[in-house]
């Protein structure tokens, strides 16, 4: 699946994909940000640096895929809008 993070604080999102459960996903980003990472993500280093939180409820679902290859171009179309 293909999925996107709107942030609370200005008009950036994240646009992602995963073959995992949707909540699994969720949960590994907003694990991220708790535990500060020294690799962060791009959400956990957009939060920690802009101080904004992301619209934890409120996370669309944008495509289903089960192709890896079919996900990726499906992700860079949608980060690209």
């Amino acid at each position: 699946m293909v999925y996107k993070i709107s942030c609370n604080g200005c008009d950036a999102s994240y646009v992602g994909q995963t073959k995992r459960r949707f909540n699994t996903r969720i949960n590994e980003h907003k694990n991220d940000i708790k535990k500060r990472s020294r690799t962060p993500s791009v959400i956990s280093d957009h939060r920690f640096t802009f101080d904004h939180d992301f619209e934890w409820n409120d996370v669309k679902i944008i495509d289903i895929e089960s192709s890896y290859k079919k996900r990726l171009i499906s992700e860079m179309v949608n980060i690209k809008k």
